[in-house]
């Protein structure tokens, strides 16, 4: 059976040990998850975030009091038979490539939010 837990060592990150890093997108993104069996299936936090996917055509919002393994399978075919939503995708790629590095917020959050102690 496979670990769900993806890192095997996490750690904090900090603008001396991470400054340098860059977040990348590429075809072998995922490929630490090639050994689990699970679907293309995200949730969100909020019912809020989840609308703002349906909005720009990067998902569905599905009933959790209504859910069924039809319903689950029917969203899933949807999504990924449907070109739109591979490239609503691919455009939201886009801008979040545009996005600064998140290196060049670990500073001033650190700064922000002041010494973590555990």
């Amino acid at each position: 059976m496979t670990q769900l837990l993806f890192y095997e060592r996490p750690v904090p990150l900090s603008p001396e040990r991470h400054g340098d890093l860059r977040l990348a997108v590429r075809p072998d993104h995922h490929r630490f998850a090639a050994g689990v069996h699970a679907i293309p299936v995200t949730g969100t936090d909020s019912v809020a975030n989840a609308k703002v996917a349906v909005a720009r055509g990067t998902g569905l919002l599905l009933d959790v009091a209504g859910l069924t393994v039809k319903a689950v399978t029917t969203a899933l075919g949807d999504v990924l038979d449907d070109p739109a939503h591979r490239r609503a995708s691919g455009e939201v790629a886009a801008e979040i490539a545009a996005m600064p590095p998140p290196v060049s917020v670990i500073g001033p959050l650190t700064r922000l939010l002041g010494p973590v102690t555990g």
